[in-house]
This record gives structure tokens, C-alpha cells and sequence, in this order.
């Protein structure tokens, strides 16, 4: 796990500005934390309820 959160070059560097930015746009719009985290894990193709896959792509959940 340790690889994808230091990750500074790398399709896993990529994939978290992504993900950071989807989940923020989500948030932005009004939806929940567990939806958000939800809708950027389906958008990673990681499925729905993997929100220990998903925090190693997005680190500012607010």
C-alpha cells in the first residue's frame, strides 16, 4: 500500500490526481462522503463499497 501513496511518477500518480479531483467534484456537488467515495471507486473500475481501495487513491476525503 505504502507504493500507491508516495507514488510521484507513475500511472498510480495519474490515477490519484484523478480520483482526488472526481471525489471533490462529487463532494462539490452535494453528495456524501460513503457516494462520493463510491462513485470515484466505480469511476476507477474498483466497484462500489471499497473504500479501503480507494483511500490509497484519495487522501483529502472531507
Amino acid at each position: 500500500m505504502e507504493k500507491y501513496i508516495k507514488a510521484k511518477t507513475s500511472m498510480y500518480a495519474i490515477r490519484k490526481k484523478v480520483a482526488q479531483e472526481k471525489y471533490d467534484e462529487y463532494r462539490n456537488l452535494g453528495l456524501c462522503r460513503k457516494d462520493s467515495i463510491n462513485k470515484v471507486s466505480f469511476f476507477l473500475e474498483h466497484g462500489k463499497n471499497r473504500e479501503e481501495c480507494i483511500s490509497r487513491y484519495v487522501t483529502n476525503t472531507w
